[in-house]
Formats: structure tokens, sequence, C-alpha cells
């Protein structure tokens, strides 16, 4: 079997909650769609972006990549 090696960034947490401070969950998501907050590691991991941010609904877009995926 081919073993392949996957490499996640993310950035500290703690520095993203720095930027995040005053915003509302709304504004927040609305910065990590725009690009100007980083998004969640977990987004990065699984390859999920934020598209779509308003009240009472928030559209996310999933592109696996090839670890997702399963093979039958």
């Amino acid at each position: 079997m081919d073993k392949r090696k996957r490499i996640i960034e993310w950035q500290d947490p703690g520095a993203v909650r720095e930027q995040a401070d005053g915003l509302s969950a709304l504004d927040i998501m609305r910065g990590i769609r725009d690009g100007r907050l980083p998004p969640p590691p977990i987004a990065r991991l699984i390859g999920f972006h934020y598209v779509g941010v308003e009240p009472g609904e928030i559209v996310i877009k999933l592109q696996p990549e090839q670890s997702l995926e399963t093979v039958n």
C-alpha cells in the first residue's frame, strides 16, 4: 500500500481570539469567509470554506481531498 503524508498549518487560537475580540459571532464568521480572520483548524483539516454568512444561516462548501475519500 502506498503511504502518503499530509501537513496541516493553522494559527495560534489565542491570537485569533484577540483579533476577534469584541466582534459578534456573525461578524467573526464573515471575517473568516472574507479572509480577514483565519479559519478554524478543523476547516483546514477537512477542507471546508464559509461561502455564505447571514443571520440564521451559514453556508459551508466542502472540497474533500484524497485522505477523506472512502474506497468501496
